[in-house]
């Protein structure tokens, strides 16, 4: 079992300075594997209903290379909708490797809209 990091994206580096994720792990061992990369911008989750976030995701990631016979637990920063974390499980699953697990380093509840 390998762990693996979601990629951070090119704003939200210039936004924060660091990527939360690898900054956590740090030098501890396993280290995160890098496979997968961003194939394309999308617009900031942030301001996104749960059906644009899931549209704004999809197909922005890719494996690196093929994945045949590797298995994952795939590290997210913040879980809102699970649409970032589902991106990266079907990029995974794409290129044959198989995923075990998901996990974040937080959780943000949904806020319901009034009305």
């Amino acid at each position: 079992m390998e762990l693996v990091t979601v990629p951070t994206s090119r704003a939200a580096w210039r936004r924060r300075g660091y990527d939360p994720v690898r900054l956590m792990f740090g030098r501890t061992r396993p280290r995160p594997v890098r496979v997968l990369s961003v194939r394309r911008p999308t617009r900031r989750q942030k301001t996104l209903d749960i059906t644009e976030r899931a549209e704004n995701m999809l197909g922005s990631m890719r494996a690196r290379r093929r994945l045949d016979g590797r298995r994952f637990v795939v590290i997210d920063d913040v879980l809102t909708t699970g649409s970032t974390l589902a991106e990266a499980v079907r990029a995974i699953e794409a290129a044959g490797g198989e995923v075990l697990a998901g996990a974040c380093l937080a959780y943000t509840a949904r806020r319901r809209r009034p009305g």
